[in-house]
């Protein structure tokens, strides 16, 4: 009996120790304020960037925000984009979340889709998006989502 349950506890750990970890990333974005770590390419003191976009008018710049792991010189990288909200990158979930990700050794782009931020969805915002992450892919190399 006390073997089966050790086998058992055996199999398990790789199943216990991922939900652990969600739990435990969960946790940390749920009430943390967004804090320091954030480091831009180029970046403001709040790791501020501007990223070229195609609009319908033409060329524009994008604000957006690039947080990266402390310590992390290479590490796996993410696009994370505002809902509609008219704080837009400034929403203090997607800080936290953002920051949260990147405490996990993530390095995070989240840009700002202007249209969607003043309540207005777009052909924009989807070339926005695209945009975005045809930037981040080409100045980074390891995996992206």
């Amino acid at each position: 009996m006390a073997a089966g349950v050790v086998v058992f506890c055996a199999a398990a750990w790789p199943f216990t120790r991922a939900h652990l970890q969600a739990v435990a990333v969960l946790d940390e974005v749920a009430g943390s304020p967004c804090r320091g770590g954030a480091a831009g390419d180029g970046a403001g003191d709040d790791g501020g960037l501007q990223l070229p976009a195609e609009s319908a008018a033409g060329q524009q710049i994008v604000r957006a925000r690039l947080l990266l792991a402390a310590g992390q010189a290479e590490c796996a990288a993410m696009v994370v984009f505002h809902g509609v909200h008219h704080l837009g990158i400034d929403e203090p979930r997607l800080m936290g979340f953002a920051a949260a990700m990147a405490s996990c050794g993530i390095r995070v782009l989240t840009p700002e889709l202007p249209d969607i931020k003043d309540y207005h969805v777009s052909a924009d915002s989807v070339r926005t998006i695209g945009e975005s992450a045809k930037w981040y892919a080409g100045r980074r190399a390891g995996r992206w989502g």
